[in-house]
């Protein structure tokens, strides 16, 4: 789909790359420019901007919890190319059409440069109130405050539909995304020195609108499927039960 030679440059052998956000801090996974012949449409429909299609909320802020009316247009990444499927073959001898792209469930944006920067899944997305807010513009950032080994954020619905975000580190020298091993159900807690340590310091690295109302430091982040990748549902069981504690 994209030239693999970009993504490994800007991953610079970590086998991460990230591109740089309008303030210069890392905003999301880079997949680079789509190779010839890929059609890219970028469909904000899904994250519910409303009525505002340049994602600006009423003071201003950007309703995504980040990128305002001049920042990147983020929604779900559509493909299309000599490569798509024409569908399945039941839903063809049933008469239905064929299809003419493919909704990835990828929450991307396009760079400046055209390149594609990747910033979650469409079910990580969490609603507070008017603003949407994309966890993976933003664990990048909280993963480099001192101290901190991971850090993952999600949102916990309440009984009045709304969110609340709860984010979740882990301290240096514990099991990181990609960890090999089973560690079993974490241990998660509220008020411990690296959770206040954050709290401290998270409004020096995020946006006003993704501010959590909660952090809480976990033994491990819970791993899932064969990417090996944060299990923040999981982790929404987990911290459920606190998130009810934080102020309304």
């Amino acid at each position: 789909m994209t030239d693999a030679d970009e993504k490994i440059a800007a991953a610079g052998g970590s086998g991460t790359a990230t591109s740089a956000g309008p303030d210069g801090g890392a905003a999301g996974d880079l997949v680079g420019r789509p190779l010839d012949g890929i059609g890219v449409r970028i469909d904000p429909a899904v994250v519910g901007l409303d009525e505002d299609p340049s994602g600006a909320g009423a003071d201003g802020s950007g309703a995504d919890g980040g990128a305002g009316a001049d920042g990147p247009a983020v929604g779900e990444l559509v493909l299309t190319g000599p490569s798509l499927m024409a569908g399945y073959l039941a839903d063809l001898d049933a008469g239905r059409p064929r299809a003419t792209e493919h909704r990835t469930g990828d929450l991307a944006y396009q760079d400046a440069e055209g390149r594609i920067v990747l910033v979650g899944r469409n079910r990580d997305m969490i609603i507070r109130g008017t603003v949407n807010i994309y966890p993976g513009l933003f664990e990048p950032r909280l993963r480099d405050l001192p101290g901190v080994a991971d850090a993952v954020m999600v949102g916990v619905p309440m009984p009045d539909g709304d969110e609340r975000v709860v984010l979740v580190v882990t301290t240096e020298g514990a099991p990181r995304e990609g960890a090999p091993r089973n560690q079993g159900t974490p241990r998660v807690r509220m008020g411990s020195d690296l959770a206040r340590a954050v709290e401290a310091q998270v409004g020096q690295v995020l946006d006003h609108g993704a501010l959590p109302d909660l952090v809480v430091e976990a033994s491990h982040i819970p791993l899932a499927g064969r990417s090996r990748k944060p299990d923040r549902h999981a982790l929404v069981d987990l911290v459920s039960p606190l998130a009810g504690t934080v102020r309304a």
